[in-house]
């Protein structure tokens, strides 16, 4: 599989909208994530 690159502003607005389809895809995410270390 694929690494996928998130940027910290998709991650901020997935959390925020509860019903999020990008934050299903996320959470149920096989792929290795990767993000900005300052971003957690």
């Amino acid at each position: 599989m694929r690494p996928i690159i998130v940027d910290t502003n998709i991650i901020f607005s997935a959390l925020l909208h509860e019903k999020s389809r990008f934050l299903q895809v996320l959470l149920e995410s096989r792929h290795e994530l990767f993000m900005a270390q300052y971003g957690f």
